[in-house]
């Protein structure tokens, strides 16, 4: 199993249901093909820095977190498409994100469907709380609050990141399954999206995403 970050050149998106437009549109466009073009410079340039920070190891696979080495070789165009070990995956995502940011790209995690880096605007403040399944409610939570929640969360039970003056706009919310298994749902402009069978450390992440949009 991989874990995927795609990481593009172009006009920043207005939100995560146009990123994921403009994945798909890009994906089909530059890596669904057998003729792959030049990376462009900046993505050449996002792809070197990212190798100088977590190297290919002599381009001997299993020993570092790149699924396909040499890595430039998933660089096509105005994309770059990283798959990742599943282990050391998750943990990238974040300092990845500001390394795309630094070079002015965008990046996507289509596992969550969510945008890391290179929303066109910031998103309106907004009264963010954490409430579970039990009624208990957070305001404003912060990360360190959100993970100490999510560890203690019990099978059967949920936490939602939602807007405390609109629960019916945007929201996140993770629910342990019976199962042990995570599932996480959330909605961004109006679209819901829903991932199942995550590790803890990803869905904390989407939560603590929205508790500090």
């Amino acid at each position: 199993m991989s874990f995927d970050l795609a990481v593009w050149e172009g006009p920043h998106p207005r939100d995560d249901a146009e990123a994921g437009r403009q994945y798909d549109e890009l994906f089909d466009r530059y890596h669904e093909t057998d003729d792959l073009v030049p990376p462009t410079e900046r993505i050449r340039a996002f792809v070197e820095a990212a190798i100088a920070r977590w190297p290919e190891a002599g381009g001997r696979e299993g020993q570092s977190p790149w699924g396909h080495q040499p890595v430039i070789e998933m660089a096509s165009g105005p994309m770059f498409y990283a798959t990742l070990s599943w282990g050391p995956g998750p943990g990238m995502a974040e300092p990845m994100a500001q390394l795309a940011a630094d070079h002015g790209l965008v990046l996507y995690d289509p596992q969550t469907e969510l945008v890391l880096a290179g929303l066109a605007r910031s998103r309106p403040a907004r009264a963010w709380r954490m409430r579970n399944h039990q009624g208990r409610t957070w305001p404003r939570p912060g990360e360190e609050t959100v993970r100490a929640a999510l560890q203690s969360l019990a099978r059967d039970g949920f936490l939602v990141i939602e807007d405390a003056t609109d629960p019916e706009a945007d929201f996140a919310q993770v629910a342990m399954q019976p199962n042990g298994v995570y599932q996480v749902e959330h909605r961004r402009s109006g679209t819901l999206h829903v991932t199942q069978t995550v590790s803890a450390e990803r869905a904390g992440d989407v939560l603590v995403r929205f508790s500090g949009s």
